[in-house]
């Protein structure tokens, strides 16, 4: 989704305002923070005046930040590329010993380099993408970002609070509304659940 202008409630400003990260994507951070979305097609026009003030690296480095804030997909992408470059210098490597003692090889010692350099630079891809991961988990833990966002709570039915033991001081062990099994009874007088 491309969006250069947008409309937003109060409710998501306030959201907004609430958390600002250093190295922001604002169109990310409204998504994050908003409900559904709505698309208005328009034409651009072209500019009358003046030049923009937006240069190819500002653009370059806005990209960089929405898109390392908001997936860990180049992360586990080396990750990924790691565990693949490991299998393939395994079995490269398998095929190198077979080729040196059944054809034998002209240069001495590219053999053991090679497999050497395919399941050395495998590991380090891959240890690398763990790292990464625990770097991508660690920055998002100590993001002010919510897990969730709730618009809309709606009050319980029975008119008591939804955690109703611990906010309702008058259930404590020895009172009259207490009973046994932890529960309270409802306004009929049943025990509720």
């Amino acid at each position: 989704m491309h969006f250069d202008f947008f409309l937003i409630d109060q409710t998501v400003k306030e959201r907004l305002v609430a958390r600002p990260e250093p190295n922001g994507f604002l169109q990310g951070e409204i998504l994050y923070a908003s409900g559904p979305v709505h698309e208005i097609v328009y034409t651009r026009r072209e500019r009358e005046a003046g030049d923009s003030g937006w240069s190819s690296a500002k653009k370059m480095k806005y990209f960089v930040d929405g898109f390392v804030g908001y997936s860990f997909a180049p992360i586990r992408f080396i990750t990924v590329a790691g565990i693949g470059l490991f299998c393939l210098g395994i079995l490269a490597s398998v095929g190198l010993v077979i080729q040196r003692l059944w054809f034998g090889t002209r240069a001495v010692g590219w053999t053991s380099v090679m497999i050497m350099m395919m399941l050395l630079h495998g590991t380090e891809m891959l240890m690398i993408g763990v790292l990464g991961e625990y770097l991508w988990r660690t920055l998002d833990q100590t993001r002010s970002r919510p897990l969730f966002i709730v618009d809309y709570q709606k009050p319980p039915a029975n008119g008591y609070p939804a955690n109703r033991l611990q906010d309702d001081r008058s259930c404590e062990p020895g009172s009259d509304r207490a009973t046994e099994s932890g529960t309270l009874p409802d306004q009929s007088g049943k025990l509720g659940p």
